[in-house]
């Protein structure tokens, strides 16, 4: 019988990946404890001591809960960026460089980013700037960014209508009234609608 019961938990362990629900586990040990009983009951066996924990402890790591497949797979990391021409960026999320293309208007480089189904990059920090900044480095560019105005104002708004939730102290040619969409260089940069970029940054 004391072979049986060792047979039993190796063959536990062996077949872990097969008994993966708590009720295959309970079933099994409910096996293992009749059989046990069985044997006690006939005579057939007198467990000592140390068999008697041996069993317990094989029952207990039969029937202890154990995470299931299913929420094993749910916690594994997903993939959370699937759009061709995007990357996971760990400032930006989904978030893709657009270089030397054919030139277009802030307008057009948003309905680009729409298409995608997103938008132009919204910069929320100064961390972000300083990192787009470094993007735009080498070689040296300027890149539209999210950002319109009204002709004289002063007031730069998000695509949703929304104030920016970030802007430096200064931006360039914020003067000139007809300087109505933001681009990015080295500094944020008023520029006109009717300016021609090659380059722009989308987020999803």
């Amino acid at each position: 019988m004391k072979y049986l019961l060792v047979f039993c938990v190796a063959f536990h362990t062996a077949t872990t990946s097969a008994v993966a629900t708590t009720n295959n586990r309970i079933l099994l040990s409910s096996m293992l404890v009749g059989t046990a009983l069985a044997a006690s009951l006939c005579d057939e066996y007198i467990f000592s001591l140390t068999e008697k924990a041996l069993l317990t402890t094989a029952i207990l790591i039969l029937i202890f809960p154990r995470q299931q497949h299913s929420q094993i797979v749910s916690n594994l990391p997903k993939e959370t960026c699937t759009v061709p021409g995007y990357t996971d960026h760990p400032l930006f999320g989904c978030f893709r460089f657009v270089t030397d293309a054919t030139p277009v208007s802030h307008s057009d480089a948003t309905q680009q980013c729409a298409k995608d189904g997103g938008r132009l990059l919204l910069v929320n920090s100064a961390e972000e700037e300083a990192e787009l900044v470094k993007l735009l480095q080498t070689p040296k560019r300027v890149a539209f960014i999210q950002g319109t105005r009204s002709v004289g104002s002063f007031i730069w708004l998000a695509d949703d209508g929304t104030s920016l939730p970030y802007l430096p102290s200064v931006v360039a040619n914020q003067a000139i009234p007809t300087a109505t969409v933001l681009s990015l260089g080295k500094f944020f940069t008023a520029v006109d609608p009717t300016d021609l970029q090659g380059n722009y940054f989308c987020e999803i």
